[in-house]
């Protein structure tokens, strides 16, 4: 349907937006990960990371569950308004008994099954809410939200836990504005069973979901190695004597200004780039890597978040455009809830893969670790480059 105007279009605006803030949640912890690691000394390093990573394990089931049924055998509200619940839940219970980790532990699962469950919805309601000449728009302004959400969480969450490592969990009760607003303003799509008209149709090829999968492959392996700079931001910072956990939430959401520039200019930059738009966006997120990894101050460590978030941006979406050129419009959802469920278990593993080179190089610092994972940025990167340059012309997207 077309865009509403005026208070009808506001309100819609106001139920549909809240929902990009949602998938940004798990950055919450992430100012907080050297305090965490402080707080829980009994615990190894590597598991104190798990209370950030097992949200993003719990997306991988979740998000393809979800892609499954909603909109067929259940609607767009009830699944987010039990998402945000589950979230809110989880994401604050731990005050309740914040000595005891694997309760803690628990808890993050239940955070992360709302978080998976509502991770594949917010484009989808774009899509079945707005037309095709507003879709666009408001996938900008809904990244938009999602990045400005990312840069809210994670300074907040940085002031809170530089007074009390504890009052981490109650940042969470910020979910109840969305809560309220998806609550009072989103509306139930339509069910839709067959394509809108004038949809563009494209012959259906036995190879893509060959090319899909290997692509949402190499972004698992991908951001295993993003994931571990920016969870060892914190880190680095405390092993360098560059600030406290304040500033550590200062320049972890620098990642979010970097997505909202790239959120700007993503749509300019796909369409003049074409087939470069792929290794530049790997060039970006190398010298981010670099910066992190070799950086003596906090000039290069807020370059670096802001490279790697600019980059993961443009990286993300650039593969779900490309995903358009490869698939039947009927197959796109399943491709995109397949590298949504990867990337997020990319997300999980970089706690385990840390653990992994701090054994191999017998140094568990945070500093080596992001070293180790530059050089193994750069020769993905090289390979990824490659085949990308020489993919069929056939799959490239017109612009």
């Amino acid at each position: 349907m077309g865009l509403r105007n005026g208070r009808k279009g506001l309100a819609m605006a106001l139920g549909v937006l809240p929902t990009f803030w949602l998938s940004t949640v798990p950055f919450i912890l992430t100012p907080a990960m050297n305090r965490l690691g402080e707080y829980y000394s009994a615990v190894p390093y590597s598991r104190v990371l798990m209370l950030s990573t097992v949200v993003a394990l719990m997306v991988v089931p979740f998000s393809l569950l979800s892609g499954a049924v909603v909109g067929r055998r259940v609607g767009y509200r009830p699944v987010l308004l039990a998402s945000l619940v589950l979230m809110l839940a989880g994401g604050m219970a731990p005050c309740l008994f914040p000595d005891r980790f694997w309760p803690v532990m628990a808890c993050r699962v239940v955070c992360g099954v709302g978080v998976g469950l509502s991770y594949p919805l917010s484009n989808a309601l774009v899509a079945r809410l707005y037309g095709w000449e507003e879709q666009g728009r408001m996938m900008g302004l809904g990244m938009m939200a999602m990045n400005l959400s990312g840069m809210l969480y994670q300074s907040v969450s940085g002031a809170a836990c530089a007074a009390d490592v504890r009052n981490v969990w109650l940042v969470h009760g910020i979910l109840l504005v969305p809560l309220v607003l998806v609550f009072l303003f989103l509306p139930e799509p339509e069910r839709q069973e067959t394509a809108e008209p004038g949809a563009m149709e494209r012959p259906s090829d036995s190879r893509f979901s060959m090319r899909v999968v290997v692509i949402s492959f190499a972004c698992c392996l991908l951001y295993i190695l993003v994931n571990t700079v920016i969870l060892n931001v914190s880190s680095v910072l405390a092993v360098r004597n560059l600030g406290d956990s304040a500033a550590a939430g200062m320049v972890a959401s620098t990642y979010a200004v970097g997505g909202l520039l790239s959120s700007l200019v993503y749509n300019r930059l796909y369409r003049g780039m074409g087939r470069w738009m792929v290794p530049f966006s790997l060039a970006v997120l190398c010298l981010g890597t670099a910066c992190c990894g070799f950086g003596g101050n906090l000039a290069m460590m807020v370059a670096s978040e802001m490279c790697v978030g600019f980059a993961t941006y443009l990286l993300w979406p650039g593969c779900c455009s490309d995903f358009a050129a490869m698939v039947s419009p009927d197959r796109l959802p399943l491709a995109n809830g397949v590298i949504s469920a990867l990337w997020n278990l990319g997300v999980f593993l970089s706690a385990p893969y840390m653990g992994v080179v701090g054994a191999v190089t017998g140094d568990a610092s945070p500093v080596t670790a992001v070293r180790v994972t530059l050089w193994l940025m750069l020769a993905l990167s090289a390979v990824w480059t490659a085949a990308r340059l020489r993919r069929p012309a056939r799959y490239e997207r017109a612009r």
